[in-house]
This record gives structure tokens, C-alpha cells and sequence, in this order.
């Protein structure tokens, strides 16, 4: 398999697609089935799939294609009118798994102070791509909920990898300097309000800057190389590339027929998007996670993580009232791949052991598969009003 890398390709996408299709008849949104076959694909069941780095580039570009498709469905004025909600809800999304994640280990697992730090790290992290997969597939991500939950993930990463800089620093030893520290945050915020700000304009002073006279796809390519180029970037000051996809579907929202673009790049998602799931879900080795003690602890972690964002998710939108702030809270409480990535850092860095290590890649994909079913009956219901765009 190693040596064969279509067909490695090939086995990926015909698990997403066999994946997506059993999910989609048991009634379910179908990320679960796509994440579900990964994890059985993977090392812990069949090892079929080594996770290697074609298929990390194929998943990283199925994940911004994705979170572009996402913006392309928001405009900057429904994010405006949203006020400081998301940064609320996301600021809140922080510390609070943030102290429950350091209590476990601190608690429970006797870890050292940095380790455990690292530990609350890990209980911070967002998936935008799993929820945002959901709520694009159940036609819900025009509505104020699904904005509040996507925006607040934008201030998880950024907040979060503040954090991750925080405990990795005290973890090897080094000093911590607030000076970088507050100046990576600043760099951060100024990357995604100039790039919102001055992308907007541009394309609404000259809604003809995607357009090449003789390309008719040329407003596709374009919108295409600013979704890299803006994921190149964010990568660069500090985020996830993800983000900076999101911050060009956005732009690309204010050209006049970007509901041509999406058709366009739905297309394209239709075969890398599948690889961000499947993927995620052969990443996560569950072998390490064994009855009794280990259990209980993996229990204890996902009843934390779940409780810890959907508090943060439910107070901090209440605005909006109670049936959407359940949806907000709800929305919040995935880890996924970023949980997978932070715990994987700790791993690999010898913060813990196997043992947490597999505790925690465990707990992001439980509350992963969690939410998907939860989602659509939430949004199912007549009280929810429908977004004013």
C-alpha cells in the first residue's frame, strides 16, 4: 500500500464516498460515516490506510475547500450585524476547557504543571470542518447560529494557538516573553480584518477583478489561487490555513455571481473534501485505550469536553435565545482534526505518554461523531427563525 500511492488514493475516496452513502441512508449527516470509515480503515481495526504526506495534502486541501465553500455562503454584513457574539462565545470557548482539560490531568492523571497545561490545550480546540460540513449539508448555514459558531471557531484558533505558544514555551523550559506572544495575536487579528476589509473593497469597487475576457472559468481560477494564497498566509502569521480559506470565500461572496463559483467549487469538493474526513478518522489509533482505569479517564475527558463548550456556546449566544444558543453550544463541542493535531504535538514533544495520548485522540473523535446526528433535529424544528440575509 505504501509503495502504491493511487491506490491508496483510491481506497481513501472509495471509503468516503461507501462512508458518506450508508450515513446518508441510517438518516445521518455524512461526515460520520466518512470519519467512521476512516477510523475502521486505519490502524486500529483493518490498517489499510497508513496516513502519509500525500494524503495529509489532499485532506489539508480538502479542509480549505471546504471552509471556502463556507464563506462563499457568508456575507460580511451577516458577520457585522452579529456583533461581539462570536468573539464572546469563542473567548468563553477557551477558558473554559481550558480549566476543565487542566483539572483532569492536574487531578486525575497527577501530571506535572506543564503537561497538564498542554492537556488544556488540547481540550480547547474547535473543528470547523466537521460543523460546518454538517450544517452546509442540512441547508443551515445562512442562519445566525451557524455564523456565531463558525466566527467564535475563528477566535478559538486564534486564542488557541496563543495558548498552545504559552504551554509549549513553560513545557520545554524556555521563557515566556509576552512581547512576541501579544505581538503574534496582533499580527493574527490585523491578518484577517485587513484581508476582509481590503479584499471586500477591492471586489466591490471592481466586481470585474475575477473576470478574464478570454477564460470564461477564469472567475473559478482566480477565486482558487486567493483561497491558497490567503491559506499560505494565515498559515504564516500563525493560524490554521483553514481560516484563511474561510476569509476568501468571504471575499469571493461579494462578486455578483458567486453562486456560480460555489456550484463551481462543489465540483472540485466532491472529490478532495471526502479525504479531510477519511483521513481524520485514520489518524486516530485506538489501540492504546484499554478497559478499566483508561476508560473511566476517556469518559471522564468527554464529558468534560462536551460539557466545558457547550456551556461557553449556550451563555455566551443567549442573545439569540435558548433553542439557538443549545445549537451554538452544541455546534461548539467537536475537536476533530485540530484536537488530533495539538495532541499529537504533545506526543511527539514527550509532554505524556501513549496512554494520554490516546485518551485525547479518543475524546476529539467521540466528540466529533457526537454532534452530526445532533445538529439536524436541532435545526429541524419551527422555533428557529430564518436568517434575515
Amino acid at each position: 500500500m505504501e509503495h502504491d500511492p493511487l491506490l491508496l488514493i483510491f481506497i481513501v475516496f472509495l471509503a468516503g464516498v461507501i462512508g458518506g452513502e450508508l450515513s446518508q441512508r441510517l438518516r445521518l449527516p455524512e461526515v460520520v460515516g466518512q470519519v467512521v470509515a476512516g477510523v475502521f480503515l486505519g490502524p486500529t481495526y483493518l490498517g489499510l490506510i497508513k496516513v502519509n504526506e500525500t494524503l495529509e495534502v489532499l485532506s489539508e486541501v480538502g479542509a480549505m475547500l471546504l471552509l471556502f465553500l463556507v464563506g462563499l455562503e457568508t456575507s460580511i454584513e451577516s458577520l457585522r450585524r452579529l456583533g461581539r457574539m462570536p468573539l464572546v462565545v469563542g473567548s468563553i470557548g477557551v477558558a473554559i476547557p481550558f480549566i476543565a482539560g487542566f483539572w483532569w490531568a492536574w487531578s486525575l492523571l497527577a501530571l506535572s504543571l506543564p503537561a497538564s497545561l498542554f492537556v488544556g490545550a488540547a481540550f480547547v480546540a474547535t473543528s470547523a470542518g466537521i460543523t460546518a460540513k454538517v450544517l452546509r449539508d442540512i441547508g443551515a448555514i445562512d442562519r445566525d447560529e451557524s455564523k456565531v459558531i463558525l466566527g467564535a471557531a475563528i477566535v478559538d484558533d486564534v486564542l488557541g494557538m496563543l495558548v498552545l505558544g504559552v504551554v509549549a514555551a513553560l513545557q520545554t523550559g524556555g521563557e515566556i516573553s509576552v512581547g512576541p506572544l501579544l505581538g503574534g495575536l496582533a499580527l493574527s487579528v490585523l491578518f484577517i480584518i485587513v484581508s476582509l476589509w481590503v479584499g471586500a473593497f477591492a471586489l466591490r469597487k471592481n466586481p470585474r477583478l475575477l473576470d478574464f475576457p478570454l477564460d470564461p472559468l477564469s472567475p473559478l481560477t482566480v477565486s482558487l489561487l486567493l483561497c491558497l494564497g490567503l491559506s499560505v498566509a494565515s498559515a504564516h502569521v500563525g493560524l490554521a490555513a483553514i481560516i484563511g480559506a474561510f476569509i476568501a470565500g468571504v471575499i469571493v461572496a461579494e462578486y455578483p455571481a458567486h453562486k456560480t463559483i460555489v456550484s463551481q467549487v462543489e465540483s472540485v469538493g466532491a472529490f478532495l473534501i471526502p479525504f479531510f474526513f477519511v483521513v481524520t478518522g485514520a489518524m486516530v489509533s485506538l489501540g492504546n485505550i484499554g478497559g478499566g482505569k483508561q476508560g473511566f479517564l476517556l469518559v471522564i475527558a468527554c464529558i468534560l469536553a462536551v460539557i466545558s463548550k457547550f456551556v461557553a456556546g449556550f451563555f455566551g449566544a443567549r442573545r439569540l435565545g435558548n433553542r439557538s444558543a443549545v445549537i451554538v453550544g452544541v455546534g461548539m463541542v467537536p475537536r476533530g482534526e485540530v484536537g488530533i493535531l495539538i495532541a499529537t504535538i504533545g506526543r511527539t514533544q514527550n509532554v505524556f505518554g501513549e496512554e494520554v495520548f490516546g485518551i485525547l485522540i479518543a475524546m476529539s473523535l467521540v466528540t466529533s461523531l457526537i454532534v452530526p446526528p445532533l445538529l439536524r433535529p436541532l435545526f429541524g424544528g419551527n422555533v428557529l427563525k430564518p436568517s434575515r440575509d
